[in-house]
């Protein structure tokens, strides 16, 4: 019995606690609605409190919503960050100590986030997609397209020749004219709505709007367009079958595309290579490719063919020139000709009508040749080259004997010695003497000459059978003559003095000294000191580089002065060596005033060098012609040349086989004679001639072979301008080569050259063209394909691969050889170098006013330059409109084709506007601003003129229209702070005139609190309350009337009494009823 009382008394508290929780008798219910607008999530239940929470998309649990507290729940606006859309609600019901949640209701939000692809290639075809959520796609009802011309107002569009699908989700634009550039676009979308909404107001979600509508923001058509090249020429010019350049300008840094006369594309690039097969001309045109667009075509340019013109002939050039003779190379190209060194050239030395060559002494014993290349271009087309050859002979050399003494009738016997050698015999003389000697024959080889009557000159001329001429000359001094050479040493010649006398001209008497006459009778007094007229010779002394000075007629000291300058006495004395080195002016005084003075300048009186030019190093080996000379400079004052202390010759130039000996030249110079340095001439013994011996004497081109002689010299020379003892022939061309050598003991003299030693060439594969698929350069990360020739045998790139086709993965330089049937590799190709595009730098983003913005204005983002861009949201463009809070980053392209690295993100914060706030009347002279959120601060206008209240509360002291509209600011650091504002709420007011200026409510007044307003501001009054006796009851010090005053009134009698305001220039008073 005990238990089962138990029992009962739990079942009867579980009962009783039951009954005590809530109970929901309508749950939330899921809505859509479209983004920002309000939406009410609405519960009835039994509870006695409600907390509203909510989950996110991204949050993993719900959360409280602050001050959501009622059974109601606003969420406006919705959207954004705190509201997005796909967030759960659900409400907590409490009573007592027990809670039940609600069923969850999720929200569905229909937006346009933005319009894609508002850029459109002139004449080109594009598309305008508004981006809406995918959950919102099934509720559009509608679109309807607008746009605004030149800053008007938007309009709705309809299909035309431009726009089609203008009631349709793409907008599909045609034929892009420049004139769309720039025009506004938006779209408006009406979404189907979930039923029974607040948006009509209603707090209890019994609305029936069906629908909500949308608009974009605009986005501005950008038509893009490309410039047209141009031409350099209208026409350009080559050889049929060859290539022929092309090209046009305008278009850089974008590319250039060609295409042929019937509009196919050809190429690509500013110039390009064409090959014409016929001689017509041919019209092409080229459009510039810019940003993923094409320009109209340009004009178009012509190029033409013309047949290769025949290789020119000479024209006048001779065939064999004497030694030392200006070759002019004549064509027949005439203004056309082009000239080459040689075959293979590509660079002309000239494209004159004809060259000449000066340089072509032959100093050796065989015939040179000289050769010049010539070619002629007739339209741009060049032909093939014509060697022309000339053959310089040998020097021709003539010899007239020896200097020789002879006495009474001996006679000069030419026959002793060789008096011509080398050039193109046979050979004509002249022979002559300067005194007119007999000789038995002038026009022999070797005459007899004599005898002779006085010291002479014997001459000689050779004339080759090239009209070649060479003279040569000996000194004969005859008995006891000797020849009269000027030497320091022995003679010096007799200089003439400068024995001019320097007298000052008698230039009368200056106007000034005139006065008046002397009486003829009176006697002369203080009779002039006699005049001393002095003068001066100067005589050169050559091998002190000075001159001796002597003056005469001067009884005192002679003095010698500077002539210009500070005074300064540079020597005194009558006889004075002046330095010559130097030119300089002086002045010479007599110490006796009575005298005359002397300006005199001393030239410059200076020993020259004299440096003898030999075509030798140090000695002369037996059989070399030696040429020995002085500077030309001293051409006019040469003397001749002296062997061994004697006359030698007065040939300039000695160019002849020379004896061992010292050799000097003689010059003069004015009065002066001067030597030359001493030439020490010492002839050497050539070694014989040798023999060539080689380890192979086939091979294939570029193969070697070691060739040297059969004996040891410590100095050779090989005919192709080696000089190592053992050469290694490196086979070039294809034919037999002939190979001579040298050998010297001491590197000056030299053997003749010896028997001519033959290796045999064969002919090698020419080196392959390496061509580069698409092209050298590719991006960090990718290959291209280097491809070789197929019709060889075998394959050697430089990286050891040995097929003809090669993936490269690195940059490098790259060349291959190629073996033919012969089994003669080629030598190498010519090397392509690929390489890596330059890397594209990251790039940086710029938020272009800031990074965040408030809802329904927008921001840019603003990327740094490149070629091309890619955004997250994937737009192209290099600057992109923000409406929303997200986070962005950017790649970019170069000119190359090369993305770069993905920036830093950006995120960027769409900050919400304050709600628009309610106006309502305070009283009679206040208004006050209501809103839903907690805006910082107000902004307030009366009739368009903005006022200074910023609070929620403000007087209205005159009749007119107001506004309001919230404010909040927002602070990013570092950022500047942005405020985003509400739109305006407007109200009318209206001042009663009968209230005098001054308000009581209530009135009547049965709680005990008075509301004053006064119209006025008034900053100090008392307020005195009187009944209608006159007697005071109670008095207030009022606070400013800026703001309504609040009264308490004390404990009085229900009744009529009188509110008294005063305060200095300023009383009013008005009736109170006290009801009971």
């Amino acid at each position: 019995m005990k238990k089962l009382l138990i029992h009962l008394l739990i079942l009867f508290i579980s009962r009783e606690t039951l009954s005590q929780c809530p109970t929901i008798q309508t749950q939330p219910v899921s809505q859509s609605d479209c983004d920002g607008n309000s939406i009410r999530m609405i519960v009835k239940a039994d509870g006695s409190t409600f907390q509203w929470e909510k989950k996110r998309p991204n949050d993993s649990q719900f959360s409280a919503v602050s001050g959501a507290t009622s059974a109601q729940y606003q969420i406006y606006p919705s959207g954004g960050t705190l509201h997005p859309s796909g967030t759960l609600y659900r409400v907590k019901v409490s009573k007592n100590s027990c809670q039940v949640y609600s069923q969850e209701a999720s929200i569905t939000l229909h937006s346009i986030t933005s319009i894609v692809n508002p850029s459109i290639c002139e004449r080109g075809i594009g598309t305008l997609t508004p981006q809406i959520p995918s959950s919102s796609l099934a509720q559009v009802q509608n679109y309807q397209w607008t746009r605004s011309v030149n800053g008007g107002p938007f309009e709705d569009m309809v299909d035309d020749a431009n726009f089609s699908g203008t009631k349709d989700k793409e907008l599909v634009i045609s034929n892009a004219m420049m004139t769309l550039n720039s025009q506004k676009i938006k779209v408006r979308i009406n979404f189907s709505i979930s039923p029974n909404n607040d948006n009509e107001g209603s707090l209890t979600n019994e609305n029936q709007s069906s629908t909500c509508p949308r608009t974009s923001t605009e986005v501005s058509l950008q038509i893009k367009n490309a410039p047209v090249p141009t031409h350099a020429s209208n026409l350009y010019k080559g050889c049929v079958d060859s290539p022929i350049s092309i090209n046009s300008t305008g278009c850089s840094p974008y590319s250039t595309y060609w295409y042929n006369e019937q509009g196919q594309k050809i190429g690509e690039g500013a110039r390009m290579n064409i090959s014409l097969t016929d001689a017509s001309p041919h019209l092409f045109k080229a459009t510039c490719f810019k940003n993923g667009c094409e320009s109209l075509p340009s004009l178009g340019t012509y190029a033409q063919g013309f047949p290769v013109p025949e290789a020119p002939s000479n024209s006048g050039t001779p065939t064999q020139v004497c030694s030392g003779a200006i070759i002019t190379f004549k064509a027949s190209g005439g203004s056309n000709n082009l000239w080459y060194l040689n075959a293979i050239d590509k660079n002309t030395v000239s494209t004159a009508t004809s060259i000449q060559v000066s340089q072509t002494t032959n100093i050796g014993q065989d015939n040179l040749e000289i050769i010049r290349w010539v070619s002629q271009k007739i339209n741009e087309c060049e032909s093939p080259k014509t060697a022309i050859r000339v053959t310089v002979a040998p020097s021709l050399l003539a010899d007239a004997g020896e200097n020789k003494q002879l006495k009474g009738d001996d006679l000069y016997d030419a026959n002793s010695f060789t008096t011509a050698i080398r050039g193109v015999p046979p050979y004509s003389f002249t022979w002559s003497t300067s005194n007119n000697t007999p000789i038995s024959a002038n026009q022999v080889s070797n005459p007899i000459i004599g005898p002779f009557r006085s010291s002479a000159y014997i001459k000689v001329q050779v004339k080759d059978q090239l009209n070649c001429i060479a003279k040569d000359s000996v000194f004969i001094q005859w008995e006891n003559q000797v020849i009269n050479i000027p030497q320091d040493s022995i003679i010096v010649p007799e200089i003439p003095r400068d024995s001019t006398v320097v007298t000052i001209p008698d230039i009368g008497q200056e106007d000034d000294d005139i006065s008046t006459p002397i009486d003829e009778e009176e006697p002369s007094v203080n009779p002039s000191p006699p005049w001393h007229e002095i003068t001066y010779t100067m005589e050169p002394l050559c091998q002190q580089d000075a001159y001796k000075i002597e003056v005469q007629g001067c009884p005192g000291n002679v003095m010698y002065f500077n002539q210009y300058g500070p005074e300064q006495l540079r020597a005194q004395g009558a006889e004075w060596i002046v330095d010559a080195s130097y030119e300089l002016f002086v002045q010479i005084r007599c110490s006796d005033s009575n005298s005359n003075t002397i300006n005199l300048r001393i030239p410059v009186l200076k020993k020259p060098k004299i440096p003898i030019i030999k075509n030798f190093e140090q000695d002369v080996c037996q059989g070399q012609v030696a040429q020995i000379e002085i500077d030309h400079v001293f051409k006019n004052q040469f003397i001749g040349w002296e062997k061994d202390g004697h006359f030698f010759s007065e040939a300039f130039i000695l160019h002849q086989e020379l004896e061992a000996g010292q050799y000097q030249a003689i010059i003069q110079q004015g009065t002066c004679f001067y030597r030359s340095e001493v030439l020490e001439l010492i002839i050497r013994i050539p070694p014989p001639v040798t023999t060539i011996i080689a380890s192979k004497t086939s091979l294939c081109l570029k193969d070697t072979s070691l060739l040297a002689t059969t004996q040891f010299y410590p100095y050779v020379k090989w005919k192709n301008g080696e000089k190592a003892s053992n050469v290694k022939f490196l086979a070039q061309q294809v034919g037999v080569f002939e190979f001579q050598v040298q050998v010297s003991q001491d590197n000056q003299c030299w053997s003749d050259w010896s028997n001519s030693y033959s290796i045999q060439v064969h002919e090698n594969p020419i080196p392959p063209n390496i061509t580069a698929s698409p092209a050298l350069g590719f991006c960090q990360g990718d290959s291209i394909l280097l491809k070789a020739p197929t019709e060889y045998i075998n394959y050697l790139w430089n990286t050891r691969i040995t097929t003809p086709n090669y993936n490269v993965k690195s940059p490098g330089w790259y060349w291959l050889k190629v073996q033919n049937q012969f089994g003669c590799w080629s030598v190498s190709s010519d090397s392509v170098q690929t390489y890596h595009y330059p890397e594209e730098p990251i790039p940086n983003i710029e938020a272009i006013p800031s990074k965040q913005f408030c809802t329904g204005e927008s921001i840019e983002l603003q990327a740094s330059h490149a070629h091309a861009y890619l955004w997250k949201n994937e737009s192209t463009e290099e600057r992109i409109k923000i409406t929303d809070s997200g986070t962005y980053w950017l790649k970019t392209r170069n000119v190359y084709g090369c993305w770069s690295k993905r920036s830093e993100e950006v995120s960027i914060y769409r900050r919400e506007n304050p709600l628009l706030p309610a106006i309502k009347k305070s009283g009679v002279y206040f208004l006050e601003a209501i809103s839903l959120d907690q805006p910082d601060q107000y902004e307030w206008k009366k009739d368009h003129q903005r006022l200074n209240d910023q609070e929620a509360l403000i007087k209205a002291k005159e009749v007119g229209i107001y506004e309001v509209r919230s404010l909040k600011q927002y602070d990013l650091y570092p950022l500047k702070s942005l405020i985003c504002y509400s739109p305006y709420q407007k109200i009318s007011m209206s001042i009663p005139e009968n209230m005098q200026g001054m308000s009581i409510f209530p009135n009547p007044n049965k709680n005990g609190m008075l509301q004053l307003e006064l119209l006025d501001d008034i900053p100090q009054a008392e307020a005195k309350i009187f009944d209608f006796l006159g007697n005071e009851i109670i008095q207030y010090n009022l606070p400013s009337s800026t703001q309504p005053i609040k009264l308490q009134l004390p404990q009085i009698p229900a009744g009529t009494y009188i509110l008294k305001i005063i305060a200095p220039n300023y009383s009013k008073e008005k009736m109170i009823i006290i009801s009971p």
